[in-house]
């Protein structure tokens, strides 16, 4: 189990009254979010956290602790079907009633739900322009490909940026930023999505326009998140929603930049359908391990 998550299974365990319950969440946990998307190990924590809802329902904070309650809380909603999720909904709005379950969970799968459904539909419907689908299908492929090869250095990560600018310019002229409807939702997050590693100035002129898709129920609010965040980095303002992490001098891994009313970021986060930025921080760091930091 990487470093990151075997803290994370501590640090539930130690709160928790059943600790060998709140460590097999947090196993789960890892399982379904790090785990290969329909591999083994994924498929089996997905088995697992429904026999477990289907068996004890909603592990309560009494039970497991806060952080497990709310981390099974969002398993159980994330494994199920967007369509599905009623069962889910109905046991947290009525645990929630009770304070039996975090407030932020409830929230979490409310919005996640709306947003899943949402995706889910607008996936049923052929893309308007399949051939701009495909070339920022092809051109996300390039993104990613340097950023999760640990074996680069982020110099190179600035070398694919350059070369993905021109096209990426060309295509927010042509189009803006592409919705649900033209280009179905994968192409539609991917491209904003890349948009965060351009320069500050293209993602100003991106974000009202992403926005403005976001509150059409045409683009992914949870990508606006991470590009609003962005770009109060780029402007010197703390962030709004944890999405943004930095490395500086002053710490061995990657964090999140300043965040402003810290002390409610896990509402804002549940209220765009994402989770605590504790659980963000720790697949970050088992995802970028070793820390891309530590290469600079």
């Amino acid at each position: 189990m990487p470093p990151a998550i075997l803290a994370l299974a501590l640090t539930m365990a130690a709160a928790a009254p059943d600790a060998a319950l709140a460590a097999r969440v947090s196993r789960l946990f890892h399982d379904f979010v790090l785990a290969d998307d329909n591999g083994p190990a994924y498929k089996t924590a997905v088995a697992e956290v429904q026999k477990l809802f289907a068996e004890r329902g909603l592990l309560t904070v009494a039970q497991v602790g806060d952080e497990a309650s709310y981390t099974f809380a969002m398993l159980a909603c994330d494994t199920s079907p967007p369509d599905a999720r009623d069962p889910v909904l109905k046991k947290l709005r009525a645990a929630g009633g009770q304070h039996d379950v975090p407030a932020d969970a409830l929230t979490y799968c409310e919005v996640r739900t709306k947003h899943d459904r949402i995706k889910a539909a607008a996936t049923r419907r052929p893309p308007v322009n399949p051939t701009l689908r495909d070339e920022i299908g092809r051109l996300f492929a390039r993104d990613q490909a340097v950023r999760l090869d640990k074996t680069v250095d982020p110099q190179s990560w600035v070398n694919v940026d350059r070369e993905l600018h021109d096209p990426l310019e060309r295509i927010f002229q042509q189009h803006g930023a592409p919705t649900y409807a033209l280009v179905g939702p994968e192409a539609a997050s991917q491209f904003a999505i890349m948009i965060q590693h351009q320069p500050p100035e293209f993602r100003r002129q991106v974000l009202p326009k992403l926005k403005a898709n976001v509150d059409a129920g045409q683009g992914d609010a949870e990508v606006y998140a991470m590009m609003y965040d962005r770009a109060a980095n780029d402007e010197g303002r703390s962030q709004r929603y944890g999405e943004h992490f930095v490395c500086d001098d002053q710490h061995p891994d990657m964090h999140p930049a300043p965040i402003e009313d810290d002390a409610h970021v896990n509402e804002r986060r549940a209220a765009i359908g994402r989770v605590r930025l504790e659980l963000q921080a720790r697949v970050i760091a088992a995802v970028f391990s070793p820390s891309p930091c530590r290469r600079r």
